[in-house]
């Protein structure tokens, strides 16, 4: 007879036995479910040569992709392919693609791509096209990283880019913050230009951005490397430069260079606020004015200008001695007021800061400035100055001290020294007149030659 604890014992251990037996099944239930092949029906018919790793094959079909439930991506696909493992889909003729990212989404089409979703990686093959309303490119190939955001193009890409069209390398895009890195890189495009000179408008033109690279980060600031621009009239270079478009301020160091037709300017910074149509150029600021005869742009060495000391000139200048007639007319060309214009001027200064705004155009030059024209024959004039003011409405440049003191000094090869108040020379092209005030010194002449020329409008201050 069976005990009714020999009862409870058997009965507990039919359980155990038919669990391990549910066990069991439920292993090789899972496992026959592993090694089916999900797409065995639809392979049925498949055309021969069809991949091993591909599960299945359709054709004309509008794809959505989702992830968390949430839609974030779709395409028109002649051909899709769907590997056996379903992570990875291979496209082919894409039209009218779309992916979307946590911050922002972006249009794609391409003759190939994929898509990864394990990875969240989609990956454009070449000749495909890529845009969203900061860019409409052509690539020779890109990937988007779901994780992280990034779409990376590899080669060369061409197209629409930031209001302008692009020739570039290696573009890295942040979709959520639309932060990018480029280069190297041509830009061209339509730039708001202000007036410089009083005949002038503000108008719009087309610039070409050369670069080594470009970049701007997440917020307002775009950041360029080894930057040349050009307009057509005028080539602007510089190491490095940066564009906060929040504040609309422009910055550049150098040695940032400028060519235009009339005159070629070299400094170590420029900083252009361009809300209040206002620049300041800083450190070892040279700057070549052209003479008429020689106005055309072209990229060329901006001499260095040594700044001296009038006591060094008069120490090192030779002695009046007498002269030939065509000496003496070239000592004339230094007195002349006609020839400011037929000469380069070489003027140097370590600020200048500029108002461009039309109506009010000035310039206030500190930092000693001063400026020099060399003449044929080692024949040169020489100005220096506490100050200068340019005003652009009246065309005129004017040196000045302080009140009612002789700052302005002048001197010439020919043994002139003179000091006044203030200097003013006219900077239109067609003018050639200067004028001074409350002026004094000395005027040379020859041991042959009787009295000096007199200081007035033939001399070489013009008018008192």
């Amino acid at each position: 007879m069976i005990s009714i604890f020999n009862k409870r014992v058997a009965l507990r251990l039919g359980q155990l036995l038919l669990a391990a037996v549910g066990i069991v099944a439920g292993v090789m239930w899972a496992q026959w479910i592993l090694t089916t092949d999900p797409f065995a029906q639809l392979r049925r018919g498949a055309p021969e040569g069809l991949s091993e790793e591909i599960g299945v094959r359709l054709k004309g079909v509008d794809v959505k992709m989702y992830e968390h439930g949430a839609l974030v991506g779709s395409a028109k696909v002649g051909t899709l392919d769907i590997r056996r493992d379903r992570d990875r889909l291979a496209f082919h003729e894409v039209a009218d693609g779309m992916y979307r990212g946590a911050d922002g989404e972006f249009r794609f089409a391409s003759p190939a791509a994929t898509y990864d979703s394990s990875f969240r990686r989609l990956e454009v093959g070449s000749g495909g096209r890529i845009w969203n309303e900061d860019m409409d490119l052509k690539v020779l190939g890109a990937v988007y990283q779901g994780s992280t955001q990034v779409l990376q193009t590899s080669g060369l890409i061409t197209g629409r880019f930031m209001d302008g069209s692009i020739e570039a390398e290696n573009l890295l895009y942040r979709l959520d913050t639309g932060a990018y890195r480029v280069g190297p890189i041509t830009w061209v495009g339509e730039v708001e230009i202000p007036a410089v000179r009083r005949q002038d408008k503000p108008q719009t033109q087309k610039w070409t951005i050369k670069a080594l690279g470009a970049a701007r980060a997440k917020g307002d600031l775009e950041f360029y490397e080894n930057v040349e621009a050009t307009d057509g009239e005028v080539i602007v270079k510089a190491p490095k430069g940066s564009l906060n478009r929040k504040t609309d301020v422009f910055e550049a160091t150098g040695p940032v260079e400028y060519f235009g037709i009339e005159a070629n300017l070299r400094c170590d910074k420029i900083v252009i606020f361009r809300a209040e149509k206002r620049a300041v150029l800083t450190g070892n600021v040279t700057l070549v004015v052209k003479p008429k005869e020689n106005q055309k742009l072209e990229v060329m060495e901006i001499p260095p200008f040594r700044p001296v000391v009038p006591e060094e000139i008069a120490k090192n200048r030779p002695q009046p001695q007498g002269a030939t007639d065509p000496q003496r007319k070239d000592d004339d060309e230094v007195r002349s007021g006609q020839t400011i214009r037929k000469y380069p001027i070489l003027i140097a200064a370590e600020k200048i800061e500029y108002w461009y705004a039309e109506g009010s155009r000035r310039a206030i030059i500190t930092g000693k400035p001063q400026a020099r024209q060399e003449l044929p024959e080692g024949r040169w004039r020489h100005l220096w100055a506490p100050r200068g003011l340019y005003d652009g409405e009246e065309d005129t440049l004017r040196m000045i001290g302080a009140e009612g003191k002789r700052e302005v000094r002048i001197m010439t090869s020919v043994g002139d020294d003179l000091v006044a108040e203030w200097f003013e020379v006219a900077t239109a092209a067609e003018e050639d007149s200067w004028q001074a005030w409350n002026i004094t010194g000395t005027v040379a002449k020859e041991p042959d030659q009787g009295k000096p020329p007199p200081i007035g409008p033939t001399g070489p201050i013009g008018h008192r």
